[in-house]
């Protein structure tokens, strides 16, 4: 069903095959979820023995929201990172730092309210951070609010400007609801990707004030057999409008679920996807804005190539490569394209629903 509040898609997925549809239904079913999850707690476990404590803090308030990210080479976006959530009122923040050579690290133990750790293993060994996430999660305690995002991820939600995010999660728990799902929303500047610089001490949103406006919900899970064993996901964006190429359509996966309130059973089988499954589903949707699209694009993607971390050995990065190789001077604008005026934009757009702070 298409959501009434988005526009149509520029493209449409291409259905799964009748082989693939019966081995997804085959992951779901009990026994063999059942053994997905044990076999996920079990490398979180492994996950814990390659991190190393840098600085920890003092146990924060048990009520607190607590940040957790991975972070490698994000010293241009990891001042505005902090100072959003900070806005948000976040005190805490967990940083799990694999490789940097940028500074990064030097910038991170420099704000007293970071607590960091070095990560020695590999990103795609480690579900490309989500099992160092968890293990950090779980050693500092559940039963409490965690924000899981990427350094160049900001979340917003309706009149976020004037709730916080404790009352948010306290909003959300009147509701009996656990987690905000949320529409990754890719942002780009009005020049070219390779022009487009974030300025020493610079809002990342002041860079990249675009964003297109046409979505639309693929809600396959919600019509599958196994329904609410997946999640809603989002077609569309300028990653499929401007990165796709002739008989080859282009989609990134734009559904996540970052905050949550994490019991012994919440996990991230993938950073895409929260268990209990039901938690991507809840009608109270935020976004996430997603500063992928600075003038460190290019090289980002060369050195995603080179060490090949990502999924499916950095696949995607390559793809981007092939583009930009063709468009060097490549833009996202077009004339469709809408500006980020504060959260209300989004929420005019139709990307996410307007919240009831009187409940």
């Amino acid at each position: 069903m298409v959501d009434a509040e988005l526009g149509p898609a520029p493209l449409v997925r291409r259905p799964r095959s009748m082989v693939k549809r019966i081995k997804l239904a085959a992951r779901y079913t009990w026994p063999v979820a059942h053994w997905h999850r044990r076999a996920k707690r079990l490398a979180i476990r492994r996950a814990g023995s390659e991190l190393v404590a840098v600085r920890r803090l003092p146990p924060a308030s048990a009520h607190a929201i607590i940040v957790v990210a991975c972070m490698r080479d994000e010293s241009i976006r990891l001042p505005d990172f902090l100072r959003h959530y900070r806005e948000l009122g976040v005190d805490r923040f967990i940083l799990i730092d694999n490789l940097s050579r940028d500074g990064s690290r030097e910038l991170a133990l420099a704000e007293p309210d970071v607590e960091l750790y070095t990560a020695h293993g590999s990103y795609a060994g480690s579900a490309f951070g989500t099992d160092w996430v968890m293990w950090c999660i779980q050693s500092t305690g559940l039963g409490r609010w965690y924000l899981v995002a990427d350094i160049d991820e900001l979340l917003v939600y309706d009149r976020c400007g004037e709730f916080d995010l404790m009352r948010l999660a306290e909003r959300l728990e009147k509701k009996g609801s656990t987690a905000l799902p949320a529409l990754m929303l890719d942002m780009y500047g009005d020049q070219p990707l390779a022009t487009t610089h974030l300025a020493a001490g610079g809002r990342l949103i002041d860079t990249c004030p675009l964003f297109d406006g046409f979505y639309r919900r693929d809600e396959t899970a919600l019509r599958d057999p196994c329904a609410r064993r997946k999640c809603v996901d989002y077609l569309g964006g300028p990653r499929a409008r401007v990165f796709s190429l002739p008989g080859r359509p282009f989609y990134g996966l734009l559904a996540k679920t970052p905050l949550m309130r994490w019991g012994s059973e919440t996990l991230y089988p993938n950073a895409h996807l929260a268990y209990p499954y039901e938690q991507n589903f809840l009608a109270d949707r935020g976004c996430l804005l997603h500063f992928k699209f600075l003038s460190d694009f290019h090289d980002r993607a060369v050195a995603a190539v080179s060490h090949g971390e990502h999924w499916l050995g950095s696949k995607e990065y390559r793809h981007y490569l092939e583009v930009l190789k063709l468009r060097p001077n490549l833009s996202l604008a077009f004339e469709g394209s809408l500006r980020y005026r504060g959260p209300e934009s989004l929420v005019a757009a139709g990307l996410m629903p307007a919240m009831d702070w009187k409940q």
